[in-house]
């Protein structure tokens, strides 16, 4: 059955993702790297303070580390935290996978086990570091860069703040940049003719 011609069986296609996203990111002990963010977020009392930690001790920028201290302040723990990062990356990686369905049950099938139940994008995505915060919003961008808005200002503003909320949060993101900005040039080719 088609998930293009049956919207059901798409949606449906979301709950073993969400579920399976929720369960590692609530039930992970955690890994090295996080414990860096942990304490980092549990020893600081100020924003300020956590950017002055990052800064002087990290070569990621702080933005990862402020979402954090930001849901800690709000009062989610770790497990939490981990539990909505799993959520958010299998939702956007259901969205991704949407958005690319191929014409065939096959192709879409093997799409949904590499997109959507991917063990690398699985256990990225449902931590307390940057990729998790970042995977979201790469899937954000390449819907901008696929559809986008009609206004030129509207699209291109939107394009440059995704852009800078990607950097602040991890500058291995700039990486995508170079290819979605071509390719957000060449869907948008005749309009810049004009």
């Amino acid at each position: 059955m088609r998930a293009d011609k049956h919207p059901y069986v798409s949606f449906l296609a979301l709950l073993p993702a969400l579920i399976l996203f929720c369960w590692v990111g609530y039930s992970s002990p955690g890994f090295d790297d996080e414990y860096y963010t942990i304490n980092w977020v549990t020893g600081a009392e100020s924003p300020a303070i956590l950017i002055g930690f990052v800064d002087n001790l990290d070569v990621h920028p702080p933005g990862s580390y402020l979402i954090v201290w930001s849901l800690r302040e709000l009062g989610l723990s770790f497990s939490e935290m981990r539990l909505l990062a799993g959520g958010l990356s299998a939702f956007a990686l259901w969205v991704l996978w949407r958005h690319t369905l191929s014409t065939t049950p096959l192709a879409q099938a093997v799409g949904y086990l590499l997109i959507c139940v991917n063990p690398t994008l699985l256990l990225w995505g449902a931590t307390l570091r940057w990729y998790s915060w970042s995977m979201p919003l790469i899937v954000l961008l390449f819907l901008l860069v696929r559809g986008g808005f009609r206004n030129a200002w509207a699209h291109w503003g939107a394009f440059g703040v995704l852009v800078v909320v990607l950097a602040y949060i991890g500058y291995f993101n700039l990486l995508f940049v170079p290819g979605l900005l071509g390719y957000a040039l060449w869907q948008r080719r005749d309009r810049l003719a004009r």
